[in-house]
Order: structure tokens, then sequence, then C-alpha cells
């Protein structure tokens, strides 16, 4: 599994690099567009998780 993340990362990380090469200003905002609603996806989910770990007292 692990090995499967790195080779996904990998590859995200070379098509961004190619991506923004000569990055114009539309594609940088796009990125952080992505970025952010990547951020709001992980948050909402690690809040909802039905197996989210309850806090010990």
């Amino acid at each position: 599994m692990q090995h499967d993340l790195f080779i996904f990362f990998s590859t995200i990380t070379e098509i961004i690099s190619k991506w923004f090469s000569e990055a114009h200003p539309e594609q940088w905002i796009t990125l952080g567009g992505i970025l952010l609603v990547l951020g709001i996806i992980r948050v909402v989910a690690v809040q909802w998780s039905p197996t989210r770990a309850e806090p010990s007292l």
C-alpha cells in the first residue's frame, strides 16, 4: 500500500512540476484552489469518519 502511495505522489509531483515549469498566474490560482478543496475534503472526512477514535479522558 505504501509503495502505491509513493508512486501516486511521485507521479502527481512530476505532473505538477511539468505543468508549472512556465506557470501563468491562473495556473497558480487553480493549484491553490485544488489544494484548498482537497484540504477541506480531508478535514470533513476525518471529522465525520465512522472509525474515528473517541478521545480518552
